[in-house]
């Protein structure tokens, strides 16, 4: 009977190891995804870059997940479009930080749809 609860105790133990090793993974590709649009939206190409994030929650839908991310982004200093942009990479500069809420949709296959993204003023820091 011991020998039993120390088996159901020890899966039990590896199966919540797995899952809190599986959902960073999940957020970090999120997050990828989410910096990749974001830039891709933006007037110039190396406008922005993601150093930190804030909150993340998902919300279920009939056809999938929906997450809403709010994240911290380092910007550079310029604001040409596309067109008129004419360096390669800018430096980041400190002390230009953006705000920003994204919302992705995510589908029962896994698949990332990017739904949209807003400035937004400073988030508290969540203490969950």
């Amino acid at each position: 009977m011991k020998l039993a609860l120390l088996c159901l105790a020890t899966l039990l133990f590896s199966a919540a190891v797995f899952a809190s090793e599986a959902k960073p993974k999940k957020l970090s590709k999120l997050l990828d995804f989410v910096e990749v649009e974001i830039n891709r939206r933006l007037l110039c190409p190396y406008y922005k870059k993601l150093v930190e994030l804030y909150k993340a929650r998902a919300e279920k839908e009939k056809d999938g997940l929906k997450h809403v991310v709010q994240v911290k982004m380092l910007t550079t200093d310029c604001y040409k479009g596309k067109r008129d942009c004419k360096h390669e990479k800018k430096k980041l500069i400190p002390g230009t930080e953006k705000y920003k809420e994204a919302t992705v949709k995510e589908d029962n296959d896994g698949k990332f749809e990017f739904i949209g993204a807003r400035d937004i003023g400073k988030p508290q820091a969540d203490k969950s």
